[in-house]
């Protein structure tokens, strides 16, 4: 996962929440962490994590589990 362009304390938490969450198939706070990675990767200049992370969150928001379980590694 490339989310671990983010200080350490902060790269644990959102990596286990995200793999939480997608285990769980918890798309709506799937979609929550994604924003906050799309957000996070734009401020800092990262354009195509912000990018990648934008389509997560569309499709965790959209409840396509399908398409976050086969494209999850690309974040």
């Amino acid at each position: 996962m490339k989310v671990k362009l983010f200080d350490e304390n902060h790269e644990l938490d959102l990596e286990k929440s995200i793999n939480k969450f997608l285990k769980e198939k918890d798309a709506s706070n799937y979609a929550i962490l994604a924003h906050a990675m799309k957000s996070d990767s734009k401020y800092l200049g990262f354009k195509k994590l912000a990018d990648l992370s934008y389509k997560h969150e569309l499709e965790g928001k959209a409840n396509n589990i399908s398409y976050i379980k086969e494209y999850y590694e690309e974040l």
